[in-house]
């Protein structure tokens, strides 16, 4: 059969009018999910290199007849197109651009995820703030739920190492409270001031109805030493918490 001399140019023509409509698509995407300019552009064009990259190198493996083998032999040109793709999707993956949880803008939540809906449960269209403030909270009237949820953030308590269930809910409740009060992400000294986690600031209402009730709280739930310390001040109580995500160094 003898192949078209057309044929070779309608070929490069539809690949250079596919890589350009991935790019294209991929910009689009970045730029509704709310990348900087400057980090859109330097992953587009890596991305632009990559592809580029890739249909050089097939061309010249063509030219040399890597493509053409017997029947029944493995194919190779479906690991080429899939290359390209993976290597897009690292990039993607290693980019700096979201360093915190805080960075997520979704529909209806531009400051992170907590407002958008994002789950459908029996009828109704669910945040992830609904779901802790409408339900978790005035449902178990516990505050040591607050130490069950986890946000991705290294300020955030530990997730628990097994699911929770009837049985061993009460269990893993205080074993998170104990162990996230015990670090120095839930309350540590620093001279005379105390540093708590902003859990305690934002959700103080559930600690009690003041500083001494909040104390006294954490008091019950500290390890000995800390404990005594807790009861014992009278200082100055500041609040903090470590956004950045709890991801690979």
């Amino acid at each position: 059969m003898t192949v078209p001399t057309y044929l070779p140019y309608y070929v490069l023509a539809g690949t250079a009018g596919i890589i350009l409509t991935i790019l294209y698509g991929l910009n689009l995407a970045l730029a509704s999910a709310g990348w900087p300019p400057q980090e859109r552009a330097r992953n587009v064009g890596a991305t632009a290199l990559v592809l580029i990259t890739w249909l050089v190198a097939a061309i010249a493996l063509g030219a040399m007849g890597a493509f053409h083998s017997a029947s029944g032999a493995l194919p190779t040109i479906q690991y080429g197109i899939l290359l390209p793709i993976l290597i897009g999707i690292l990039l993607i993956w290693r980019s700096e651009t979201v360093k915190s949880i805080v960075d997520v803008k979704l529909p209806g939540s531009p400051n992170g995820p907590w407002d958008a809906k994002l789950l459908h449960v029996e009828g109704r269209d669910l945040s992830l703030n609904e779901i802790e403030n409408s339900i978790l909270r005035p449902g178990w009237k516990d505050p040591r739920i607050h130490f069950a949820l986890n946000c991705a953030s290294l300020g955030c308590p530990d997730l628990a190492g097994e699911a929770f269930t009837a049985e061993n809910s009460e269990r893993l409740l205080e074993e998170g409270a104990r162990a996230f009060i015990a670090s120095p992400r839930g309350a540590e000294f620093s001279g005379d001031t105390l540093r708590l986690s902003s859990i305690f600031d934002w959700y103080k209402t559930d600690f009690g109805k003041s500083p001494g009730d909040l104390l006294a709280w954490l008091a019950s739930h500290a390890p000995k030493e800390k404990a005594a310390r807790l009861k014992a001040h009278t200082g100055k109580i500041i609040y903090r918490y470590d956004w950045a995500l709890n991801a690979k160094p």
